[in-house]
């Protein structure tokens, strides 16, 4: 468990881009996870860039010969680990991946695909959730949860989705909304590729609560749930030492930042609510 956030960061599919304070472990204390400002995780393409090395999803397509290697080297000098990564336990981590996570599953074939045919255009598309979309309770379907789309395509067809070229110099940023956001940053808490949040799921009981209440769960509520222990489970936002507190820093960033959107875009609604205040006053 001493470096499980370093060997996470080793099959993380994005990146976490995030002020990370680390004044306050000094050694003497349990460790604290802390983050200043903004966080927000981002995808790259499949193939690095001409000259540069293999990053997060591309490190599962290029240059898998030595895909063990290339992974401990990819380690930024800011997570260096308490104690050296051992390579044997890095190759076991990949078994399992390879074996279980449907996003690894869906990125090894896209390099069988590049291997196979290395002048066709293709993208990886990691399925978002649409406004009337059934809400999915169940286990999807590696399908379900990435395609290949090989062809003619336009990135506006696909808005709500992931969105992954064969190479691209920009970095994407994932909206804290998708199913797969915490999925793709945390494969070892979830190795099945286990869906998130999703918009749009009912409160139960809805006969019995009052006509002017939510009658949908909000993310604060999906989370609280899923940080409350459960005899008999392990809690991936519990049970995994550090990891496992930058996972909940990160779950309260994305409520922050659901919130403070929310009220971005509905400043007419507060704006005319102020104004039946004054009118009722009066």
């Amino acid at each position: 468990m001493q470096n499980i956030r370093q060997y996470n960061c080793l099959f993380a599919f994005t990146s976490m881009g995030a002020h990370i304070d680390r004044s306050m472990n000094d050694g003497h204390d349990p460790p604290i996870f802390k983050v200043c400002g903004q966080v927000h995780h981002r995808i790259g393409s499949l193939l690095p860039m001409t000259n540069e090395p293999p990053k997060f999803l591309q490190l599962y397509v290029y240059d898998t010969t030595h895909e063990v290697n290339n992974r401990i080297q990819s380690l930024s000098s800011t997570d260096a680990p308490a104690s050296p990564i051992r390579p044997e336990i890095v190759h076991e981590l990949l078994k399992m991946l390879d074996e279980h996570n449907p996003f690894a599953k869906k990125f090894r074939l896209a390099r069988e695909r590049l291997n196979e045919h290395t002048n066709e255009e293709f993208i990886i598309r990691i399925v978002g959730a649409r406004e009337g979309d059934p809400v999915q309770y169940n286990m999807p379907t590696t399908d379900d949860l990435a395609m290949l789309v090989i062809g003619d395509f336009s990135l506006d067809t696909f808005k709500r989705d992931i969105i992954i070229e064969t190479r691209n110099s920009e970095l994407r940023r994932i909206s804290s909304l998708h199913p797969a956001y915490m999925a793709l940053q945390y494969p070892l808490l979830f190795p099945y590729g286990e869906r998130g949040f999703q918009v749009g799921v009912l409160y139960s009981g809805l006969e019995t609560r009052e006509t002017n209440s939510r009658t949908h769960m909000t993310m604060q509520d999906y989370y609280c749930y899923q940080f409350h222990y459960k005899f008999g489970q392990p809690n991936p936002f519990l049970s995994y030492g550090t990891l496992s507190n930058q996972a909940k820093v990160d779950a309260r960033a994305c409520i922050d930042e659901n919130r403070l959107t929310y009220i971005l875009h509905n400043q007419d609604r507060f704006a005319n609510r102020k104004l039946a205040g004054y009118i009722r006053c009066c």
